[in-house]
């Protein structure tokens, strides 16, 4: 659960940012109009504008540092600093008549922090994150739709395409690491991931937050199997250091 709240966070941040590129400059794919205004809209949802705010942006910053600390057994008290912002940011937007999907926003994010589990949980979470790349893959095949003129969208899904094995390579490489425990392939399809994404935030900035959520899916995953591993660590190691201070000894160890 937390992966997914963590995902949704990053994805209304690497939104924005590659929403502002796109104003600066439609260069991405040299896609314009329907598509740039797609995604822009996403950041527009709410009256005013307000997700463009600095705010709004430091909110989500905040919620994705509550949510990434609660998430270690000896800093999940943090969320509760995360639950009762967002119930003053609620009590303000009754008040000020915020828009209602702003206001729904806010009640999410709270009810996220309170149900932050104990432990995660490795099978929910590469389940969530096979509909988590399902979406992505169906959400870039609709921007590619609505791309103007209508007669470029072969090319924008020609373009799109490699996305999808990637994907597919960090599901796999994720649901490998849950398997046997082996870090070293998922690691290095991390790396790739990685600096996939940072050419795209520099050259196609409205496919970066795409390839950039599927990154850290694999480097959540990473993280879970390493803090919560199946069976316990050798003693004296850095890892059995690092899952009594940040994670949890398995049960039999415990």
């Amino acid at each position: 659960m937390r992966i997914f709240f963590l995902l949704l966070q990053a994805f209304i941040l690497m939104t924005l940012g590659a929403a502002l590129s796109s104003l600066l400059g439609e260069f991405a794919l040299h896609i314009g109009g329907a598509t740039s205004q797609a995604l822009i809209l996403l950041c527009l949802l709410a009256d005013g504008g307000v997700l463009f705010s600095g705010p709004f942006v430091a909110l989500a910053a905040a919620m994705f540092i509550f949510l990434l600390l609660s998430g270690y057994r000896m800093l999940r008290w943090t969320r509760w600093f995360g639950v009762v912002l967002n119930l003053g940011l609620i009590w303000l937007g009754l008040r000020w008549n915020f828009a209602p999907l702003l206001i729904g926003y806010f009640a999410c994010n709270g009810l996220m922090l309170t149900l932050v589990p104990k432990r995660p949980d490795m099978a929910l979470t590469l389940r969530w994150g096979s509909l988590l790349h399902d979406g992505l893959w169906g959400l870039l095949v609709l921007l590619c739709l609505l791309t103007d003129p209508p007669g470029a969208a072969p090319l924008a899904l020609a373009c799109v395409l490699p996305l999808v094995f990637l994907f597919r390579a960090n599901q796999k490489a994720a649901q490998r690491l849950t398997a046997d425990g082996v870090f070293r392939p998922a690691l290095k399809t991390f790396a790739v991931t990685a600096l996939i994404t940072l050419a795209l935030a520099l050259l196609v900035p409205l496919l970066a937050p795409f390839a950039g959520l599927s990154c850290l899916f694999l480097l959540f995953c990473l993280e879970m199997r390493y803090l919560f591993p199946g069976t316990p660590p050798l003693p004296g190691s850095r890892q059995a250091f690092l899952v009594r201070l940040l994670g949890r000894m398995p049960a039999a160890a415990a």
